[in-house]
């Protein structure tokens, strides 16, 4: 019986000596300050899909929170099939590392789920806070159909922000037609105008 699990083991260990070698290595815990100097990425996010591909798989994040290095609503990021474990649906602080190519859960990440932080480590995120540039926004309008547009806090112009605002409302929708009504009457005008003054002897 020994012998069977010995050789169990040694069997193993022989088919993936790179992961076994990583995992072995990642015995020292590093201090949240350590943790946050070594990675290139530090951010709390949802696992919102796992997709298993040849030999690693792909983890899709909606961050929530984001400390260093990202400023995005989601993020893919390539993780270890054997080693890395994190669960669909389940909030995360995760290190990450940025390969150059893309983002990685490095087998020794100190990663952790969100309930398992410490206080110490809360404290120390808390005033490295990065803004979340969020690009779009969907909106159902009136006649069913969702829509994607700007956030109006990411304009610039206040008055194209108050434009969008007012598109938007379903309450000021007759304001397209209007405003297309209004150029069609100016140039209507325009056209007559020249036409009377050519006709003038």
């Amino acid at each position: 019986m020994i012998r069977k699990m010995a050789a169990s083991l040694l069997l193993i260990a022989l088919l993936y000596p790179t992961s076994t070698s990583q995992a072995l290595s990642c015995q020292k815990q590093l201090n949240i300050a350590e943790s946050y100097k070594n990675y290139d990425g530090v951010l709390m996010a949802t696992v919102e899909n796992i997709v298993r591909k040849k030999g690693s798989k792909e983890v899709h994040l909606k961050i929530n929170h984001s400390y260093k290095g990202v400023q995005q609503e989601s993020l893919q990021v390539d993780e270890d099939e054997i080693w890395n474990r994190v669960e669909s649906g389940q909030d995360y602080l995760f290190f990450l590392s940025n390969t150059g190519t893309g983002w990685e859960h490095p087998v020794c990440s100190a990663t952790k789920k969100k309930e398992e932080m410490t206080q110490e480590e809360s404290a120390f995120l808390a005033g490295k806070e990065l803004p979340i540039q969020l690009l779009h926004s969907s909106r159902e309008v009136s006649d069913g159909v969702v829509q994607s547009m700007p956030k109006l806090e990411n304009l610039e112009n206040p008055s194209a922000a108050s434009l969008m605002a007012s598109v938007a409302d379903p309450a000021h929708k007759w304001l397209p037609a209007a405003a297309a009504g209004l150029i069609g009457s100016v140039l209507a005008g325009v056209s007559v105008y020249y036409k009377l003054k050519n006709d003038r002897p």
